[in-house]
């Protein structure tokens, strides 16, 4: 279960940008400190200030009243008034863009089709693979995933094949125009 803390709560520590999604720390009052002197020092060092942090993901996190929470999921809470209800999805691929037009609350599915191109690709090509004959001639595979079943889309002897063979089964089971691109 994904952490949540109440709106208001965020309303009252975050000042959220929905233009350029950047975050600063609000001036903290007394029912946030454990004292006037901690309410002064807090202040003093935090008060409109960038929040947040650079998680090892790539996503910018933010440390509330000592739990972190993904500065994405807050952006969305802000800026609608209520908790995502499954993922968000960052459209440009860019997990430090928490502008509001970059996000959407999608289902896990939907954001599998927004995946930016795997580092290990021997192709170069979301969903291509290189294999080769038994006589070493190489070979192109398209592959792609559906309601959690790897479909094979055929072997083919251009890489070119194998990639508008990918690319009419993305269009025709919704996958998203960024899918696979490099970042």
């Amino acid at each position: 279960m994904v952490k949540t803390i109440d709106i208001n709560i965020l309303h009252d520590l975050l000042s959220y940008d929905a233009e350029t999604g950047i975050f600063t720390w609000k001036t903290r009052t007394l029912s946030y400190c454990s004292s006037i002197d901690n309410q002064k020092r807090l202040n003093t060092r935090i008060a409109g200030k960038p929040a947040g942090y650079h998680h090892s993901a790539g996503y910018t996190c933010i440390t509330l009243l000592g739990v972190a929470y993904l500065a994405h999921r807050i952006a969305w809470a802000m800026h609608y008034g209520t908790w995502p209800i499954a993922h968000i999805d960052h459209v440009d691929g860019d997990r430090k863009n928490n502008a509001i037009s970059n996000l959407r609350d999608v289902t896990q599915a939907e954001n599998n089709r927004n995946k930016r191109m795997q580092t290990n690709s021997t192709s170069g090509h979301q969903g291509v693979n290189i294999t080769y004959s038994r006589k070493g001639i190489p070979r192109y595979r398209a592959t792609i995933h559906s309601k959690n079943k790897k479909i094979t889309l055929g072997t083919f002897d251009s890489i070119e094949e194998a990639v508008k063979a990918r690319a009419i089964a993305e269009q025709n089971l919704g996958y998203h125009e960024n899918h696979g691109k490099v970042k």
